[in-house]
């Protein structure tokens, strides 16, 4: 589907993970990224005040979303090791997928951003593209 109109707004967060692959990777270690999410926003029609979304709107919305993310340990709901990041007394975030890859953050991400402005906001449709590196990235849009 072709939009009319198009904002985009960048922002940056740090967090540690560890994969689970079935094969050999370093991945499987505990690493650290500097995560940067690019949102994409989409339309056809502006609002009343001739925007899709007011800039400084999609940033409160966003830092609700990533705030508890940024500089934690993202560790997924299946994980079974939460006692002894616990124990550590470190900064946990809970994620709802099996595996903290890219792709699953950029649809947890855009899961949430669509809840905040689908209470507010018509017709919008999200991407979220997230570079866990400078050159890795994973995409997901919701498809209003």
């Amino acid at each position: 589907m072709s939009f009319k109109y198009k904002i985009e707004k960048i922002f940056t967060f740090a967090y540690a993970h560890a994969l689970d692959l079935h094969y050999d990777s370093s991945c499987n270690n505990i690493h650290g990224h500097n995560a940067k999410v690019i949102v994409i926003l989409k339309s056809n029609k502006l609002n009343r005040n001739n925007m899709i979304l007011d800039f400084n709107d999609l940033k409160i919305y966003m830092n609700k979303i990533l705030k508890p993310m940024d500089h934690s340990f993202i560790l997924s709901l299946k994980n079974t090791d939460i006692e002894f990041i616990k124990q550590k007394r470190q900064k946990i975030y809970l994620f709802p997928f099996y595996q903290t890859t890219a792709e699953n953050f950029a649809k947890h991400i855009c899961d949430k951003l669509e809840h905040q402005i689908l209470k507010n906001h018509n017709n919008i449709n999200i991407e979220i593209k997230f570079y866990e590196t400078v050159n890795n990235a994973a995409s997901y849009r919701n498809d209003c």
